[in-house]
């Protein structure tokens, strides 16, 4: 009698166990068995960049760039990846290439610096007006290239890329310098989200 208790009771609690299971994919938390969320935002103030996220081209204006690249020869696009980017094009080949990548998806604070590992060379940069950004890189330092990314909700941001192949540049060796001023720019531009 008392083993067939003990066995019960444990079917019952191996049971009671097995509920909190499923049958979803390894790293996605089951319905049953998440944590609540919070209410508390990781990043105060929230910018929205759906505009931008539109068109990428409206971020900025050539007269707003032509201090950092000299007068702008042409624009590209590119949403292939789901990261609306856009590419301003120096007329003199020596000046830098800047581009925007948006995204929409970048999961907050935790989600940018989750993407250091796929970078050679990523620091944690000062606060762009307020909002928490990285700088980051495919070469080994911010020689002559540098992406500085910002997140601007618990869900969006957006990286400015700045290059340069010509070691002649005041800034071809602190490109996060220049990447991080015309990210300054933009976050001052971006409305708050309502």
């Amino acid at each position: 009698m008392r083993l067939a208790l003990v066995l019960a009771a444990g079917t019952v609690l191996g049971a009671v166990a097995l509920g909190g299971c499923s049958t979803s994919k390894p790293g996605t938390p089951d319905s049953t068995t998440a944590a609540p969320s919070s209410t508390t935002s990781a990043v105060p103030n929230p910018l929205d960049i759906g505009k931008i996220q539109q068109s990428p081209c409206d971020a900025f204006t050539s007269a707003e760039l032509a201090s950092y690249m000299g007068a702008v020869d042409n624009t590209s696009t590119d949403a292939s990846d789901g990261k609306p980017t856009c590419n301003w094009h120096p007329t003199d080949g020596h000046k830098p290439n800047i581009s925007i990548s948006v995204y929409p998806d970048l999961g907050g604070p935790e989600g940018m610096y989750a993407a250091k590992a796929q970078y050679n060379f990523f620091e944690k940069a000062g606060p762009i007006n307020g909002y928490p950004a990285v700088h980051a890189s495919t070469g080994d330092s911010q020689t002559g290239v540098c992406q500085t990314i910002v997140s601007i909700s618990d869900k969006a941001g957006f990286g400015i890329y700045v290059s340069n192949t010509t070691p002649s540049d005041p800034n071809y060796r602190t490109m996060c310098t220049v990447s991080d001023q015309i990210a300054q720019l933009l976050v001052g531009k971006l409305p708050k989200v309502s």
